[in-house]
């Protein structure tokens, strides 16, 4: 395996990424979204799309 060469060498001896759910960094300020990442979909009224429904 390759290692690409570091653009930024003040970067070498830093700590390895978190990873965080995206609900705890971030809040949902629109119900249909949050609905769509939780595998829901929604139809323009608001209301459950009938193909979802049936799933």
């Amino acid at each position: 395996m390759t290692v690409p060469k570091l653009r930024f060498p003040e970067f070498r001896e830093a700590e390895g990424w978190d990873a965080d759910d995206l609900g705890e960094v971030t809040e949902f300020v629109n119900e249909e979204i949050e609905a769509e990442l939780a595998g829901e979909l929604w139809d323009e009224t608001g209301g459950k799309d009938e193909e979802q429904k049936e799933k």
